[in-house]
């Protein structure tokens, strides 16, 4: 049941409220065509999108990147995220905005004369914390020296193939190493280690996505009792950890139980606890 008892689903497809089973792309689409494109998942709790100003700018980045117009620039998307919100009554949320570079012409994968399509959707929040996570070590591997490394874009195959592994091999995610053998990041969200009072994290040029709750994390450690190292991390530095985790935006932290088969510290995850606690003050 969703809040206020509704069941009927809405989106925002380019600024326009539409119910979800009325939602059509184009076939030509370049989203469809070719995953070009990028989005973002926010976080709403009360009505108010959660890092908002770091999204945005991660999706202006990749815009950027790939050379697709803006399509916020005349529009505020924290209003339209708003709109979507009231159709579907919700205040706490998970919010996907999705932006393509638009139609284009069969068989051309060049510029696009078309506008960007525009497509926001928004699902009840499950809030609870997440359950520790068993990962393995993924056989797919991330290029740090992919300059489509730092975009959020819709081509996320390295992360699909390195989940159905993980499934396929009864574990719930999976570590993404980096073209050099050191951890890059999670399937959907960056990875952090606690050594004593180090809070390692593999820094950008390792090749995670630069993400929203990872700088969050980062900037409050201090204040909490850690040394923040972004750096250079093996897979050898894992059994030295007291404890690992993942973070993204829906989730905020997710401990990591055990990799490959290894437990790790004494899977207590009372810091990554702290840390969570800490992100959910933030959101007071």
């Amino acid at each position: 049941m969703r809040e206020g008892g509704m069941s009927k689903r809405y989106a925002s497809v380019t600024g326009r409220i539409v119910p979800v089973d009325e939602v059509s792309v184009s076939v030509f689409d370049r989203g469809f065509l070719y995953g070009d494109g990028v989005f973002e998942t926010i976080r709403v709790r009360s009505g108010r999108c959660i890092r908002l100003n770091r999204h945005v700018d991660r999706l202006r980045n990749g815009l950027g990147v790939l050379s697709i117009a803006d399509p916020f620039l005349n529009v505020d998307i924290e209003t339209a995220i708003g709109e979507l919100l009231e159709a579907n009554r919700q205040t706490n949320a998970r919010v996907r905005v999705t932006v393509t570079r638009g139609e284009g012409r069969p068989g051309k994968i060049g510029a696009s004369e078309g506008a960007p399509t525009v497509i926001i959707t928004s699902d009840d929040l499950a809030d609870s914390p997440p359950e520790p996570a068993r990962a393995i070590v993924a056989s797919i591997r991330r290029d740090e020296n992919n300059p489509l490394s730092s975009v959020k874009s819709l081509n996320y195959l390295p992360s699909v193939l390195a989940r159905i592994e993980a499934e396929r091999a009864g574990a719930d995610d999976a570590l993404l190493l980096n073209t050099r053998g050191c951890i890059s990041d999670g399937t959907v969200g960056n990875v952090f280690l606690i050594q004593g009072e180090k809070l390692l994290t593999p820094a950008l040029s390792e090749g995670p996505l630069p993400g929203t709750v990872r700088a969050a994390v980062i900037e409050m450690a201090r204040d909490l009792g850690f040394d923040v190292l972004e750096t250079s991390i093996s897979l050898q530095e894992i059994s030295k950890a007291d404890e690992a985790f993942y973070t993204n935006a829906i989730q905020l932290v997710r401990p990591i139980c055990s990799i490959s088969g290894s437990m790790i510290g004494n899977n207590k995850h009372i810091a990554s606890a702290r840390i969570r606690e800490a992100l959910l003050a933030l959101e007071e």
